[in-house]
């Protein structure tokens, strides 16, 4: 069955959903992942026989459905459901959510969903106490308090605690929206947010994050050298870090080069992305050698007191 799928145009593959409860009994006892990037002419007519054909489904991914929350009710029904991906299914409201919130969900991706609200969604994604991933991506108008009702409860434990990774992107949220929530989930590993609104403030909280492996700063404030390479400093696991901050360039980090690399960035890599900005992108080797500069900078500064 998998064979003849693998020769069927995206289209027909949607209206295939739509046969029969005989196809699903062929193609889905053992079924897992459930992947449908776009889903145009799905409904939830579609929607209603998954439960009960695919009792093992743990990844289920739409994107660009009509699809409404007599759907979501429907798909809360599958209890092995770990991943959860929602693109732009802008039919669903702010309670989208809760249907899952029993379910031990780990991941979840939210992109160009303009539902979220604060008194609805936020209270839901408290209950994901399973999550280690989340993303947010595109889903404005965030409120500006989305976050602060992610970070603690009344007795300051945070409401998601196993949260290893998180990306936010909106043009909604500021400094101090993301830094509570930095404080209150420690054990990132992989963060990656995109505001205009960053500034050093941020970048001085995510110092404090030691188990950080892999960073992603977008912004369009001024963001400060020092500050950037302190960050980097600190954060001894950073092996991948990608930033971009007005006016800033690989020329305000020049021990990041290689010593005969000249003027040229050589293995450092800058995108140009708008006419102010430039994305840069630093592996474990220029990480390293900016952590060597520190270093010896330090030491300098000991041997003058001294």
């Amino acid at each position: 069955m998998s064979k003849i799928l693998g020769l069927l145009e995206s289209g027909d593959k949607y209206k295939c959903m739509l046969v029969n409860k005989e196809f699903y009994s062929t193609l889905a006892p053992n079924l897992e992942e459930l992947k449908i990037s776009y889903a145009q002419e799905l409904t939830d007519k579609s929607i209603m026989a998954i439960p009960q054909y695919c009792k093992f489904l743990t990844h289920f991914q739409l994107g660009y459905s009509s699809i409404s929350n007599h759907s979501v009710q429907v798909l809360g029904q599958c209890n092995q459901l770990r991943k959860l991906t929602l693109v732009e299914c802008n039919m669903l409201d702010s309670n989208a959510l809760k249907p899952f919130a029993h379910l031990p969900i780990n991941y979840l991706d939210l992109t160009g969903c303009s539902w979220l609200t604060v008194n609805e969604t936020a209270r839901d994604l408290r209950l994901f106490t399973h999550l280690t991933d989340l993303n947010i991506e595109d889903c404005d108008p965030i409120p500006t308090d989305f976050l602060h009702f992610l970070t603690t409860d009344d007795t300051g434990k945070p409401y998601l605690p196993c949260l290893k990774r998180f990306g936010v992107s909106s043009y909604q949220i500021s400094d101090d929206d993301i830094i509570p929530f930095l404080k209150a989930h420690q054990d990132i590993r992989e963060l990656f947010l995109f505001s205009p609104g960053i500034t050093d403030s941020t970048l001085e909280n995510v110092t404090h994050l030691s188990h950080l492996q892999y960073l992603g700063i977008k912004s369009r404030k001024e963001l400060s050298p020092p500050i950037v390479r302190e960050l980097v400093n600190q954060c001894t696991k950073l092996s991948k870090f990608i930033l971009s901050g007005l006016g800033l360039t690989y020329h305000d980090f020049p021990e990041a080069k290689p010593n005969n690399s000249g003027d040229s960035p050589a293995v450092l890599v800058a995108e140009q992305s708008s006419s102010d900005s430039v994305m840069i992108k630093w592996s474990c080797t220029e990480l390293n050698r900016i952590r060597d500069y520190c270093l010896k900078r330090d030491n300098n500064i000991i041997d003058r007191k001294i």
